[in-house]
């Protein structure tokens, strides 16, 4: 084989293998993306109901009504797992939402539980 034809594929295959691994970064880097506007769409969401929240309750208890009102990692819970569900292009059924509800309570009432235990000795 002359050295001309080595050197031009070469020079080929070098272009091909940069090419898949540009293309291959870009498509990572698109992937990172998604997932951090994913994220930060569920976040607000939850923030944005969690204040709701706190202000429908002031309001509830300046009219002597009881208040039940959900910390934030509960609205951070629900509102990831259900936007996680939708951006795979999943529905959500009532059952399905349920679900999630009942299991963001119970991760928020585990965290409650472990932050307003008392401090022991063997903390």
């Amino acid at each position: 084989m002359p050295t001309d034809y080595v050197s031009l594929l070469s020079g080929f295959v070098g272009a091909v293998l940069g090419a898949a691994a540009s293309l291959g970064g870009v498509y990572l880097q698109q992937r990172t993306q998604q997932k951090r506007d994913r994220a930060r769409f569920a976040l607000d969401a939850a923030v944005a109901e969690f204040r709701a929240a706190e202000e429908h309750a002031r309001f509830m208890a300046a009219q002597g009504q009881p208040v039940v009102c959900r910390d934030l990692a509960y609205f951070v819970f629900l509102h990831s797992s259900l936007s996680e569900r939708l951006f795979a292009g999943k529905k959500v059924n009532r059952k399905q939402w349920e679900q999630i509800h009942l299991f963001a309570k119970d991760v928020s009432e585990a965290g409650n539980a472990v932050y307003t235990k008392p401090a022991t000795s063997s903390d």
